[in-house]
Parts: structure tokens; sequence; C-alpha cells
């Protein structure tokens, strides 16, 4: 598996592939200030991976434009996984038309075009073996290196009592890591030697990645993995003979967490992260699993209203805060509308019930169509598992890692590596399972023109895929320019070409509002606070700014209606109802302010009184409430903690001396 650099060959294009794989899986890797975030879609894989698989394209024309034109696959294989493939493409292209954000629904139909191609480079490199344990390295060496981050991680949060939120950066690849691991153990058990001890330090990093990671589902998927894997090496004579390289990678494995938690037995700290992780069924964990159901619900809904074309490819996220108050309306009282206040759901936790979302009952059967073609390996393999490779095995139980995963995690095929993993797995098992027989099952073939056709409509894909993301991160660099400007006279003509170029960058207006509310500009900033909601950047603090430009503006009555708005989201959150009621009371409607308020006091008494306490007199009182009376919460123990920050803003504005008398950490008078 592990091939030393200086016997690469690097005029073979499996070698030059590699590279280029390898440059996407480590895309993410580019956040050398200043740091370009694109709001809803990253950019850095997309534009690396276009970049990519545009130069595979030309390339691949080059070499094989004088080539028979044939695919070297079956027509079974391009019934059941190639047309599927390319019938979703051309009807999430067509939810352009329906969608309300067409430039999301482009995104998504570039993005599976690119997924398309990389399956077809794949499967062509991997009918060699030798090729295949070359691209094997790729994926390898990658999750290998995060491993080693996130092991790094893992020890100076047990070590030093700090260090980065584990979960949060490295349960991402948790899914990468579970598709391809069963490939390279297949890969590493076959191995002798020194090549053979390389591999299982590569196994080990990427268990340590998923240990690191914190990943409940992640760590029982690798586990199920692992085994299934010992299974068949122990079940079958004719893999025997790796019993005891099995033995040895077990062990590795197994034993390369226990060093990270020595120092655990001399330390002050009671805690150990994984297993607090695993035996935690509150706090995290239930929030984790409240956000799903809500995910589910809101998903729901949007299949119930637009169950036969659905509501576009990608645009789940910015369709989610209309659909959730749609699910809200239903049931006020539901308790996992208390979720994802302060965040932006850009998915739905389940890559299934995502699709049916967006591409609605044509779009779920045109993805079965797919899983039928997938169950054909399986059984294919089933008839012949006496006589399959280890690899052919490995793949399939890679493609089933990442289905399973699939149910649970945001990510799948809509973070680029993920699906690319997804499809170089599906090539490899396609390899092993839909090679055509010995009978003389025909290969598909295509006319010249049907051959020039499709990579030119590849290539176009990859232009415009790498057209979209430079967009994007020009539209997101102009707007980081303007913000570094301490000018707001000369940021605000950068902002303005920030958002003409990229008018769905919701963070181009939102940091524009905020200039603008902290220079007492408040009607002028009201406008871009408002696109930005529009947009899909609408947390409960964003509603409170908005509401504070409305009202400094003397705009009282469009406060309460926005406020009105986020109780339609987030009937659960003690801070929208009390703020609500805030406003409802200014506004002489006291019957009605008491009405939320004693909402908000069911929710949760003591954050509401703090609130109402912080919001109608001052935090000084707020704080003096606290301390006097344990009913009530701390300033600074009150949630979200943005929308703390959300309300100190309009206080300093309109309270200028509470700045001198009071900060936010104090907790007592």
């Amino acid at each position: 598996m592990l091939t030393p650099l200086r016997q690469l060959d690097y005029r073979n294009p499996a070698t030059l592939f590699a590279f280029g794989w390898a440059a996407v899986m480590l895309a993410l890797l580019i956040s050398i200030p200043p740091v370009w975030n694109t709001f809803m879609h990253s950019w850095r894989v997309e534009l690396t991976a276009s970049v990519f698989l545009l130069i595979t394209l030309i390339v691949a024309y080059r070499a094989y434009q004088n080539c028979r034109h044939a695919l070297q696959i079956s027509k079974t294989e391009f019934t059941w996984i190639i047309l599927p493939v390319l019938i979703f493409i051309t009807w999430s292209g067509l939810s352009m038309i329906w969608a309300a954000s067409p430039r999301s629904a482009l995104h998504h139909t570039l993005v599976w075009t690119c997924y398309l191609i990389f399956y077809i480079a794949v499967r062509h490199l991997v009918q060699s073996r030798a090729n295949l344990r070359k691209l094997l390295l790729v994926p390898g060496l990658s999750l290998a290196f995060f491993g080693v981050l996130a092991a790094t991680g893992y020890a100076t949060y047990l070590y030093f009592e700090g260090g980065v939120n584990l979960g949060m950066v490295y349960s991402k690849y948790g899914e990468q890591a579970n598709t391809i691991f069963p490939l390279l153990l297949a890969a590493t058990i076959t191995l002798k030697g020194r090549k053979f001890y390389a591999g299982v330090a590569v196994l080990v990093m990427l268990g340590l990645l998923i240990f690191s990671g914190l990943g409940r589902i992640n760590l029982i998927l690798f586990a199920a993995s692992f085994v299934t894997m010992a299974t068949v090496i122990l079940l079958f004579p004719r893999f025997h003979h790796y019993r005891k390289k099995l033995a040895v990678i077990a062990v590795a494995v197994i034993l390369s967490p226990l060093p990270f938690h020595i120092p655990s037995f001399f330390s002050s700290r009671g805690d150990i992260p994984i297993v607090a992780r695993i035996k935690d069924e509150g706090g995290a964990t239930a929030n984790s699993n409240d956000f799903r159901k809500l995910m589910i619900g809101v998903s729901l809904t949007m299949f119930a209203a637009n169950p036969i074309v659905g509501i576009g490819a990608d645009n789940f996220g910015f369709e989610t805060n209309r659909y959730r108050a749609n699910y809200a309306a239903a049931d006020p009282s539901n308790p996992y509308l208390a979720q994802a206040e302060s965040e932006i759901p850009e998915r739905a936790h389940n890559e299934f019930l995502q699709i049916a979302a967006e591409l609605g009952v044509v779009g779920v059967s045109i993805l079965v169509w797919l899983l039928i073609g997938i169950a054909m390996l399986g059984i294919s393999a089933l008839r012949r598992i006496r006589h399959q490779p280890l690899y052919s095995i490995a793949a399939l139980l890679g493609i089933a890692m990442f289905l399973a995963s699939s149910l649970v995690t945001s990510y799948s095929f809509r973070v680029m590596q993920n699906g690319l993993m997804f499809f170089f797995v599906l090539a490899v098992a396609a390899r092993f399972l839909f090679t055509p027989s010995k009978e003389g099952e025909p290969l598909t073939t295509v006319s010249p023109a049907t051959y020039k056709l499709g990579f030119a409509a590849g290539a176009l894909a990859c232009i415009l895929l790498a057209g979209y993301s430079s967009l994007r991160v020009t539209s997101a660099a102009i707007a980081a320019s303007a913000t570094s400007e301490p000018d707001l006279a000369k940021a605000i003509p950068l902002y303005e070409r920030a958002m003409w170029l990229d008018h769905e960058n919701a963070d181009a207006p939102y940091v524009l509002a905020l200039r603008l509310l902290q220079a007492e500009r408040y009607a002028d900033a009201v406008p871009h606070f408002q696109h930005a909601i529009r947009l899909g950047l609408a947390r409960s603090a964003d509603f409170s700014y908005l509401a504070s430009a409305q009202a400094l503006a003397n705009d009282y009555k469009g406060a309460e209606a926005t406020f009105a708005k986020a109780v339609s989201l987030y009937p659960r959150s003690p801070f929208v109802l009390t703020r609500y009621a805030a406003l409802l009371e200014h506004n002489g409607k006291h019957d009605a302010a008491k009405t939320y308020l004693d909402r908000a006091l069911q929710i949760n008494p003591r954050q509401t009184r703090t609130w109402w306490a912080l919001l109608t007199e001052s935090p000084l009182k707020a704080t003096q409430a606290a301390f006097q009376n344990k009913d009530n919460a701390e300033v600074m123990d009150l949630l979200p903690h943005i929308a703390l920050y959300a309300v100190k803003e309009e206080r300093d504005i309109r309270f200028p001396e509470e700045r001198f008398s009071f900060n936010f950490t104090q907790t007592a008078p």
C-alpha cells in the first residue's frame, strides 16, 4: 500500500491523479490569514476539486481521443450506477426553475457532475491493482495526517486542560475515515515487512482520528467495520494466513489511545473526554439528538409542502427558517423547537431526508435506483463470497459505513471530500463486482460525438464550479477588506461590491449593518439586517440586532413585527419571548406582554427573570437581583450567549453611562 516516493512514476496518470486528489483532501488546510469564509457553501475544497478534475479531463481527452470510444464498464454498471447519477444530476439542474435559490441548485448540480467525473476516472485507473494501491495512499496518508493533528489536540486537552474543540474540528473526518478504513485494512494486511508496519501506522492514526473526534456514531461504525472485517478474515479459510497480521493490527489500534490517558491517573481531573462522551446521556448528547429531531420535523414539513419536486437542490439551508416557522405553527409547545437558536442549520443531518425535502419523490426515486445498483453489488459479492478478493468485501463494507453514517451526519454528499470518498470506494467495488464476464457481456460504447460531448459537458461543469467558488471567495475577500477599512465611508462601496458579486453572501450585509448600527445610522442598518436574515442568517441574536436598529430609529412597530417573526421561529426561547414581551410592553400592549412573559416563565423562570431585568432595567440591576435571589440566573449564564451581546450593543447606545459602571464579567455588585 505504501509506495516509497522515490519509486513513484510521475509520468503515470495514476500518480498525477493521486497528487491532485491529495490537494483536494488537504484543501481545508488553506486557512492562512486572512481567512475568507463563504456563507453556506465552502469554497476551498470545491475550487481545488474543480481545477483538479478539469485538468484530469483535459489530460484524459488528449490521451484517449484517438482510442476506441468505449467505456471500460459493463452495460449493467452503466444502467445501475452511472445512468441514475446522470439522471439525478439532470433533475437537480431542472430544480433551478422552482428553487428559491437557483444558484444553490446549480451548485448541487455541478458538485454531483464532479462526483461522476471522479467516479469514471477512478473506475478506469483502478483496473490496475498497482494503481489501486497507489490511489489508496491518498486517503490513507491524508487522514493519517489529520489523525496526528487530532491526537495532538486530544493530548493537549488531557495534559494541559486546554486545546481545541475536538468534536467540532475533527469529527467531520470520521465519515471519510470509516468509509475508507476497510479498504486500507484489506490493503495493509496483504503487505510484508516494513510496508506492513507502515500500513499499521496509518490504520492506527485513522483510529486515533475517530477516537479524538469524540463522535459516538463514528466510534460505533469504526468498531463495526473492524469487527466485520475481522470476522470475514477469521471465518473463511482462504484468509486464515492473515490472522497473525490481523492480531497485530487489532492490538495496535486498540492500545494506541492508552498512552494519552496515563497522566489521568496522576491528575486532579476526574473526567476522560471519550469516556464522558460515551456515557453522556444528557447535555450535549440530548441537545444533539433533539436537534436532529427538529431537523427531521423541518425536513418532513418541507417534503409535505412539495412532495413531488421538492424545494430545489441544495436549498435546505436557505429555506430552513421558512419551514421551521411552519413546523412551529403546528405545535409551538414542541420541546425540540428550543434547539438551534444560536446556530445556522445548513443541512438536515440525514442525507436521505434532505434529498426528499429538496428533490421530492422524483429525487428519492432516482436515489433508490442507485441504491438498488449498490445492492446488486452486494448480492453479487454474497453469491461468490467464498471466491471474492478481500478488496471487494472491504469496498462494500466501506459503502455500507458511508450510507449508515448518512442517516445521522450533516456531511455525506454535502461535503465534497466525503462525496468523493464514497465514489472512490464505489468505483473499487464496481471494479471487482461489475467487471464484464468471460461470456462476453458487452461494454458500454459511445459514438465519437457523444464522447466529445461528454468531455465538453464535464469540462464546462468544472469551469462553472470553479467560477462559482471563485466568485464567492472574491466576494468574501472584498467584504473582509471592507471590514478592515476603518473609514466607514470608504468601506461601504466595498461591501456593496461584495454583495453585487454574490447577493447570497449574508455575511457582507450583516457586518455592514453592524457597522452602521455602531455609527448611529440606525435606519440605514435595517434593510441590511433584513437582507441577511432573509438569506438564512437568522439566529435569535440577529433578530435582536435588527429590532435594536428599528427601535433606535423610533420604529417600535417594526421592532415588534421583527420579534413576532422571531417568536414564530423560536417559540421555546426564553430570550425571544421575553424580548418580545418587553417590546409589547413598550408599545402599550400590556396584556399581550404578560402573556408572552408568562410563557417564558413557564419554560425557564430563572433565565426569564434575569432577561427581563436586563432588558427593562439595567445589567447592574439584573446582576444584583441574581446575587440576592438564587431563583434568578446570573447574567453570564444567560442563553444564548450571543444574544447577551446583542442586547448590550443597544444598551451601550441608549445608556452610555452603563459602559463604565458595569461589564458583563461581573457576578456580584
